[in-house]
C-alpha cells in the first residue's frame, strides 16, 4: 500500500473542468472492458525480475501513484457524474479482486 499524504492530491490545483476531465477521461478508459488495467498495476513479476532495475520501478511506481489520483479525484466529482464514480468503484473492486 501507498502511505497517503496531504500534499499528493495532484489534482486539487486544477480547475475544476480540468481535473474532472483528466478522471474521467482515465476512469473511461480504464472501465473499457478492453482496456488491460492490470498493466497499471505493480506485481510480483515487476519487482522479482534480477534484469529489472530501481529506473524502471520507480517509473512504474510514477504510473501507479498518477492512475490512483485521477481515479481517486472521480470520488470528488458531483452527483451530476454518478456514472463515473461507479466506473471508478468498479474499477476499484477489479483490482482488489485480483490475487
Amino acid at each position: 500500500m501507498f502511505a497517503h499524504r496531504s500534499e499528493t492530491h495532484i489534482l486539487k490545483n486544477l480547475p475544476f473542468r480540468t481535473a474532472r476531465k483528466l478522471s474521467s477521461t482515465m476512469v473511461k478508459h480504464l472501465d473499457d472492458p478492453t482496456t488491460d488495467d492490470t498493466a497499471f498495476l505493480i506485481t510480483p513479476a515487476h519487482v522479482s525480475t534480477p534484469a529489472v532495475d530501481c529506473q524502471r520501478i520507480r517509473f512504474l511506481l510514477r504510473q501507479v501513484h498518477w492512475t490512483m489520483e485521477c481515479i481517486g479525484h472521480t470520488f470528488t466529482l458531483p452527483m451530476d457524474d454518478a456514472e463515473k464514480v461507479l466506473g471508478a468503484l468498479k474499477i476499484y473492486s477489479r483490482w482488489c479482486a485480483l490475487k
